[in-house]
C-alpha cells in the first residue's frame, strides 16, 4: 500500500474542511460585527467558487490537488514496479535474451495473485509502448490428444481457438515445434512437440499509462489467458470424448 499517497489524501480532505469551515466562520463573523462587509464577502466567496469550478471543467482536477507525473520512457520501469508492489504482485527482473524480447531496455516478469505471469517489458523496435506478454503453452495432455489428430483436424481446433481471440481483439502469435512423424512414414503428419500461443498487449507510454489503466491492462491478459485454455479444452474435447 502507498502510505504517502494515502496521508496525502488524508491532509487535502482535512484542508478542504477546514477551508469550509473556516470560510463559513468568516462569513458569518462579518455578517453579525461588520454587515457592511458581508454582503462584498460572499460574492466574493461565491466568484472564487464559480472560478474553480470551471477549472475543474476544464483541467479536470482541482485547484488544491496535487498531479500526478505523467509516466514517461524514463520513468515508466519504476511505475511498474511501484504499481506491481502497491497490487501485491510479485516482480523479478528477465533477461532480454527470451523470445520474443529482444534489444529490450527493460524486462520484468510480473507473477499475479493466481500463478500466472506476466511479460512486461519495452523494446527498441517501438520504445514508445509498454509491452504485455504472456506465453501460453499447450499442457501435455492437451498434446497428446492433438498429436493423435488428423491434419485437418488439428487445424480445425486450431482455428476454433484462434477465433476465439480474434473476437477478444487480442493480438498473439502462434508457434509451434514439429518432430519427426511418428513411425517414419512419410504419409503421418509431423509429430507436434510443443505449441505455444503468446499473447501480447502494446499500450502506449504516456498520460494515459496510470496505475489504473495499468491494472485494468494486466487483467484483460489475465482474462485472455483463461480464454485460451478454456478454448482449447473445449476444442481437444470434441475429439478426445469420439
Amino acid at each position: 500500500m502507498d502510505w504517502n499517497a494515502l496521508w496525502q489524501g488524508v491532509l487535502s480532505d482535512a484542508v478542504y474542511a477546514l477551508l469550509i469551515l473556516g470560510g463559513g466562520a468568516v462569513l458569518a463573523t462579518l455578517r453579525l460585527k461588520w454587515p457592511s462587509y458581508s454582503e462584498p464577502a460572499r460574492y466574493g466567496a461565491i466568484g472564487a467558487a464559480c472560478v474553480a469550478v470551471i477549472l475543474f471543467v476544464l483541467t479536470g482536477r482541482g485547484l488544491l490537488v496535487k498531479q500526478q507525473p505523467e509516466t514517461t520512457t524514463e520513468n515508466v520501469e519504476n511505475n511498474v514496479r511501484k504499481w506491481a508492489d502497491s497490487l501485491g504482485v510479485g516482480v523479478t527482473k528477465m533477461s532480454a535474451q527470451g523470445l520474443p524480447i529482444q534489444n529490450a531496455y527493460f524486462s520484468l516478469v510480473l507473477t499475479l495473485q493466481n500463478g500466472n505471469p506476466l511479460w512486461v517489458y519495452r523494446t527498441k523496435e517501438k520504445p514508445g509502448y509498454l509491452q504485455i506478454m504472456c506465453p501460453i503453452t499447450l499442457a501435455p495432455e492437451h498434446l497428446a490428444i492433438l498429436d493423435k489428430l488428423t491434419k485437418d483436424q488439428a487445424d480445425v481446433v486450431t482455428q476454433e481457438v484462434l477465433l476465439e481471440l480474434a473476437r477478444s481483439n487480442f493480438g498473439y502469435q502462434m508457434m509451434t515445434s514439429l518432430g519427426p512423424p511418428a513411425g517414419g512414414s512419410a504419409k503421418t503428419p509431423p509429430t507436434i512437440l510443443q505449441q505455444t500461443i503468446i499473447l501480447i498487449k502494446s499500450v502506449p507510454i504516456g498520460n494515459g499509462l496510470t496505475e489504473a489503466t495499468f491494472v485494468q491492462n494486466t487483467n484483460e491478459v489475465d482474462s485472455a489467458i483463461s480464454l485460451v485454455r478454456a478454448a482449447t479444452a473445449l476444442a481437444l474435447g470434441h475429439y478426445h470424448q469420439k
